[in-house]
């Protein structure tokens, strides 16, 4: 049994089936473009609040002196330094 095409009943295959397929594929193109684009953006803005998230936390040990787990530094840097010597 041969496939007719839906605009003009001839056999699947002639020029407007063809212009279709066409049509249908930039189509997916374009939403597949979409996607990938939102996808990257939500990476980009992930990444960049991780990056001001630790530049925060870079700023609050310098002024306190502790981690943000409430680790001294200067006992982090001494047990760095004995580990080491």
């Amino acid at each position: 049994m041969v496939d007719k095409c839906e605009k003009c009943g001839c056999e699947a295959g002639c020029k407007c089936c063809e212009v279709a397929v066409q049509t249908a594929n930039v189509k997916l193109d374009v939403v597949e473009r979409v996607i990938r684009s939102a996808a990257l953006k939500r990476r980009n803005v992930a990444t960049r609040e991780a990056r001001n998230a630790v530049k925060e936390n870079r700023a609050a040990s310098k002024q306190t002196g502790k981690s943000s787990d409430g680790r001294c530094r200067l006992l982090y840097l001494n047990q760095s330094y004995e580990r080491f010597s």
